[in-house]
């Protein structure tokens, strides 16, 4: 143990003040390098201090990493000490000295002028906040551009002024000299020392080269921003476009499980080829992104197939034509059937119910349900509740594209009645049994039960016709139709009969497409009629028939005659009245 006497005291104290001016002459060093020393070393480094954020960014050659240490920085012609000094050979001049001229900080605007010759200085490409040295020799004609001599320098502060010696500035394409001229103060020789670095020298080595700046180019080769003719290098430039940034599932995460569904459906749309395509460029594009956002969430995931469809000239945009009913008068069977037009691109799920139930979520919402279309490609959308929404035409007039067309599908109103109550009666089952069929409760139905059930809430306590009966309501499509005339012409609606569809498909989607105005696809000979399924399919498909709207577990209702009498007298004057307003007499169930 050592012991604690006054000698081995005074021992401590003396090694504690040995290391104490050791260090403090090594920290003075440092300060003196930081208040005002130029160091350029051999290998011609350059370092630029920003001075948006402080920090030090060194380039050399095509890579960049951040410099923090002292002995490393090289002071900028345009950057001057804290004590206001400023390298031999410059003299600086502030445009605006303080904030009562002109509201600016007294840092800005900075004149260089050249009073002394100097010595060999490398070429500095600014590419939209990044630095890439660039020699001399290497600066060939597509670097520069040859209009617009003097708009660019006067987006700079300063004062692009060269010797006679120095290349003049073309086009889009700014210089300033930067020279480094012989520093002779006390801080440049304690750096010598410790550095082994060469100081300046009067002697002119080289005639100065300019300092280009280019500007409004990115280093992305899939765009360019406007700023020039031609882009450097050997990049072929192309248009400005605007590369989506951003999507509706990405911006709103609440709406995971739907974006998750909607993404499969619209990969299940996709080939096999442009399927595989997708996942290498979703691959690649994943690399680019920083490490935070990987693994990919649903949100970039959507991200990335919008670009990637943007590169194939596809987009999601607002329909232009939309199914908008009744229900259960063949709309599952229209839709299906005209998606095999080229010229159709059909939204992501059978039906989208945006302007009945999720208006609220707003159009971004309604567009993210879409397809994703070619230009000259219509966007089709079905949701059969929007023919008896009241004020879905109000909002479509105010929201959707100019020139929007609409199709309506009806059928005999009583037998749409009645099968609109089975569908619903089979969705609340499947609900209860959360999808699967409830087999006790689907063999208690009758065909008499159910049309017990239906005369329930189609009559009133006195045997009237309940008119605000919901499968009643609906079928009273002259009430609807009104509606919908009251906010858009005749001549936007296209009225398709369920019974034709059935029988002579063909006939029906070449209505259709001159409607549209579309190119005829369409022939008789790829239809035939299907017994089984009492109604038209397609040849040659794997599913040759359009899918069922409803499993059918339940039997349909059977209404007894003076209902059935009671419910035609109903409907016969608005079925009259309908026809007189869509001047089309060919229905067959008109006068039943």
């Amino acid at each position: 143990m050592l012991r604690l006497t006054r000698r081995n005291l005074l021992l401590v104290l003396l090694s504690v003040s040995v290391v104490g001016l050791f260090v403090y002459s090594r920290i003075g060093s440092r300060a003196e390098i930081l208040r005002g020393t130029s160091l350029m070393s051999e290998r011609g480094n350059f370092v630029h201090e920003s001075k948006q954020n402080g920090q030090r960014l060194n380039r050399k050659g095509a890579g960049m990493r951040r410099k923090d240490t002292a002995s490393e920085v090289s002071q900028h012609p345009q950057e001057s000490s804290a004590e206001g000094r400023v390298p031999k050979g410059k003299t600086v001049e502030k445009s605006l000295d303080s904030k009562e001229q002109g509201g600016k900080e007294p840092d800005e605007g900075i004149r260089i002028s050249e009073t002394e010759e100097a010595v060999d200085a490398k070429e500095i490409v600014i590419d939209e906040g990044f630095f890439r040295e660039k020699h001399p020799e290497d600066v060939t004609e597509e670097d520069v551009d040859v209009a617009n001599v003097d708009n660019t320098s006067k987006e700079r502060d300063i004062d692009h002024t060269l010797p006679q010696s120095s290349a003049k500035p073309v086009g889009n394409v700014t210089t300033e000299t930067v020279t480094k001229n012989e520093t002779n103060s006390p801080a440049a020789k304690i750096m010598t020392e410790r550095t082994g670095a060469k100081p300046y020298t009067n002697v002119t080595k080289s005639p100065p080269k300019p300092r280009v700046v280019k500007i409004g180019w990115t280093r992305d080769r899939e765009e360019w921003r406007p700023g020039g003719n031609e882009r450097p290098g050997n990049v072929t430039s192309k248009p400005v476009v605007e590369v989506i940034t951003s999507h509706y599932f990405a911006e709103n995460p609440i709406e995971a499980p739907k974006a998750k569904k909607t993404f499969q459906k619209c990969l299940s749309k996709l080939s096999e080829q442009e399927k595989n395509s997708f996942l290498e460029w979703e691959h690649s594009y994943r690399k680019s992104l920083p490490l935070s956002v990987n693994p990919m969430s649903i949100g970039q995931r959507w991200i990335a197939l919008a670009r990637y469809m943007q590169t194939l000239g596809r987009e999601q945009r607002l329909p232009n034509v939309i199914n908008i009913g009744a229900k259960k008068s063949g709309t599952t069977a229209l839709g299906w059937f005209i998606t095999m037009h080229p010229q159709i691109s059909h939204a992501f799920g059978n039906e989208v119910h945006f302007f009945d139930k999720q208006y609220d979520k707003g159009l971004d919402f309604y567009k993210s349900r879409m397809g994703f279309a070619k230009r000259d490609q219509f966007v089709f959308e079905k949701t059969p509740r929007y023919l008896v929404t009241d004020s879905m035409p109000g909002h479509a007039l105010k929201d959707l594209p100019a020139g929007v067309k609409f199709i309506i599908c009806i059928r005999d109103p009583l037998k749409r009645a009645l099968s609109d109550f089975r569908h619903d009666s089979t969705l609340q089952i499947r609900r209860q049994a959360r999808d699967r069929m409830n087999r006790q409760i689907i063999a208690a139905r009758s065909p008499e039960s159910e049309g017990a059930r239906f005369a329930a809430g189609a009559f009133d306590k006195y045997g009237n016709v309940n008119s605000s009966f919901d499968s009643v309501r609906t079928s009273s499509y002259v009430k609807h139709f009104k509606n919908w005339l009251s906010s858009f012409p005749r001549d936007r609606f296209l009225i398709v009969d369920h019974q034709k569809l059935v029988d002579n498909a063909f006939h029906e989607l070449h209505r259709i497409e001159v409607f549209l105005g579309l190119t005829p696809y369409f022939q008789s000979s790829m239809f035939y009629f299907d017994k089984t399924r009492h109604g038209t399919c397609v040849k040659g498909r794997e599913y040759p028939c359009p899918p069922r709207s409803s499993p059918g577990w339940l039997p349909a209702g059977l209404l007894t005659v003076d209902q059935e009498r009671r419910l035609r007298d109903y409907f016969r004057p608005l079925n009259r009245e309908f026809v007189q307003l869509v001047g089309d007499h060919n229905f067959t169930w008109v006068e039943l």
